[in-house]
């Protein structure tokens, strides 16, 4: 998400039965919004990866300059 120090991001990542959970969210400097995505591939390296930077970029895409980043 290439995030600022003003911009909060998270992300928490579960493996539970050969299935990776991923949810990422970023919210607006004030707080005031949040922009999060969940997620579930297997869990593999490259399905984690690449799950990873789709939902990076749809938060990405959906919070744009309201992010500050």
């Amino acid at each position: 998400l290439e995030g600022s120090c003003r911009t909060a991001m998270g992300a928490h990542a579960v493996i539970d039965g050969g299935q990776l959970r991923l949810v990422i969210e970023a919210l607006v400097p004030d707080g005031s919004r949040v922009f999060r995505r969940e997620g579930v591939c297997a869990a593999q390296a490259e399905a984690a990866w690449d799950m990873g930077l789709a939902l990076g970029r749809e938060v990405r895409a959906e919070g744009g300059n309201l992010l500050d980043l």
